[in-house]
């Protein structure tokens, strides 16, 4: 099997908490691709680098994460890694979201590391939004 590469394509608009329903989405795409196809990186801008590391989520998810203020997208992204075929472009923090019970469905299937990473930064996510 040939691998391939993933890219997250995470903008958030302003500083603050992240909804869990982004985080499960995001934390769930980037296990699932990185166990079954192969690494994961990200482009994110300044707003979202400062949750990736406030949660960790900048080592224990990705190969690599490439913070950019300009606006990216994938033409921009492919020039930046020398893009070919073999890259995904995946938007974790844009609709469509699980609702409650896939949420939790689908953070049960993970194995119990990634179980306990996400339903942290979930934890420390909503903890900072009751600031």
């Amino acid at each position: 099997m040939e691998e391939r590469l993933l890219c997250h394509i995470i903008i958030q608009p302003e500083i603050g908490a992240i909804a869990g329903k982004k985080i499960a989405k995001q934390i769930v795409s980037a296990y699932k691709w990185d166990n079954e196809k192969g690494p994961v990186i990200c482009f994110c801008n300044e707003n979202a680098y400062e949750y990736l590391v406030r949660n960790g989520l900048d080592e224990k998810l990705y190969l690599d994460v490439i913070v950019t203020s300009d606006k990216i997208n994938e033409e921009k992204a492919k020039e930046l890694i020398g893009g070919d075929d073999n890259i995904e472009f995946q938007y974790p923090f844009l609709a469509p979201f699980w609702d409650k019970e896939e949420i939790d469905s689908k953070i049960n299937d993970l194995p119990e590391n990634y179980q306990e990473l996400c339903r942290e930064a979930i934890s420390k996510e909503l903890n900072l939004s009751a600031l």
